[in-house]
């Protein structure tokens, strides 16, 4: 898997490419450094709706249960067949709030802009619910892979609450409030990105200035995080 491909990051990522593959290369650069052997291995991703991350697992040889609250789209089963990885993947529907599955059961779960609509209309008993599910369910030193929608600046939160339809409503997590959820691990990343790539999705050039000022620009000013947090040893 060429996981630099364009159209293949397409198809993961599934929109606003050249910001959200920056979590997917940061997972394949940890996956790669270390896990031997991923065969057998298994992988709950949630809110996978269209299966894109689903499908990233899939290619990489894990055993991965593709879920959404509703259950995956038609799209993912059908994106999975075009890689043909669809024997690599289950389809369910499963509630981020209540996951029905015994503690210390996954090697990774996984999730990109979900917790938003969990926490939809500032629904933190929803969100804390899931991340206490999710550390649940993880094996020890099982990973969680996430990558999600983040508070951002002034100008972001101005255009989202006039311009997008469900902006509003939305739970757009600060940084801070991220790292309260996954300070519970024994190890953790988070980093950010993306501002200038919101105004003009999937710009090269565009891609260029966040590039080069993504050093510059605070973390809370960014519009996506992302990174990975390994579950305590009990």
């Amino acid at each position: 898997m060429d996981i630099k491909n364009l159209k293949l990051l397409n198809d993961i990522v599934e929109w606003d490419i050249y910001t959200w593959k920056n979590a997917v290369e940061h997972w394949d650069r940890y996956i790669t450094s270390n896990i031997e052997c991923c065969d057998g291995k298994k992988v709950l991703d949630i809110g996978a709706r269209d299966g894109g991350t689903s499908l990233y697992f899939a290619l990489k040889g894990f055993s991965v249960i593709c879920s959404d609250l509703n259950g995956p789209t038609e799209c993912a089963y059908k994106l999975h067949q075009k890689y043909d990885v669809h024997n690599m993947v289950e389809y369910k529907s499963i509630d981020g709030t209540d996951i029905s599955y015994p503690d210390n059961y996954f090697d990774i779960v996984s999730f990109k802009s979900v917790i938003g609509g969990i926490g939809y209309d500032d629904n933190y008993d929803n969100m804390d619910k899931t991340f206490k599910e999710i550390y649940r369910i993880l094996k020890p030193d099982g990973i969680l892979f996430f990558a999600e929608n983040t508070k951002a600046s002034i100008i972001h939160q101005f255009l989202r609450k006039n311009f997008v339809k469900w902006g509003s409503k939305w739970h757009y997590m600060s940084i801070d409030e991220l790292n309260s959820y996954i300070n519970i691990y024994k190890e953790s990343v988070v980093k950010t990105y993306g501002f200038f790539n919101c105004f003009y999705k999937n710009s090269k050039i565009i891609n260029v200035l966040d590039t080069l000022f993504n050093k510059i620009i605070k973390d809370n000013h960014k519009y996506m995080a992302y990174g990975h947090a390994i579950k305590r040893v009990e």
